[in-house]
């Protein structure tokens, strides 16, 4: 996810809407598998598992550990400000993009205490009480 072109990519193709029983999206983001020639079986697993990664495009985490993403491509999404982005630990965040990179991070804590975010090779500690809520500022300079 830390290429912006190659993920936006992988998305459009997953999503593409199947036109030959192929292994693409059906309508209604369901899934479809040419199980042999011009016969495709139904998938429930929705575009190869697309919708669950969507949410991972703006924010990487794992327990205790944020990170900001420059996965969007230039083209669709230079600037804005994505909110509540789930992250492992208790901490959905607030985003803000600026010039194609992440410039501004609002981490809110619904139970988690501490985490660390990282970006640009530089990662701090960042503690915040439950219920509580930090911005860190100028992640692009």
């Amino acid at each position: 996810m830390k290429n912006p072109e190659k993920a936006y990519q992988l998305i459009v193709n997953n999503l593409r809407p199947s036109t030959d029983s192929g292994d693409r999206a059906a309508p209604g983001l369901s899934g479809s598998h040419e199980a042999e020639q011009g016969r495709g079986i139904f998938r429930i697993d929705a575009g190869s598992g697309t919708p669950a990664v969507v949410p991972a495009v703006p924010l990487h985490s794992r327990p205790e550990h944020l990170e900001p993403l420059p996965a969007f491509p230039d083209a669709r999404a230079a600037s804005g400000s994505p909110t509540g982005a789930g992250a492992r630990g208790g901490f959905p965040a607030d985003l803000h993009r600026r010039a194609g990179k992440p410039a501004e991070v609002r981490i809110r804590s619904v139970g988690g205490t501490m985490t660390s975010v990282g970006y640009a090779g530089t990662s701090r500690t960042v503690p915040v009480k439950p219920g509580g809520a930090v911005t860190l500022r100028d992640l692009d300079r």
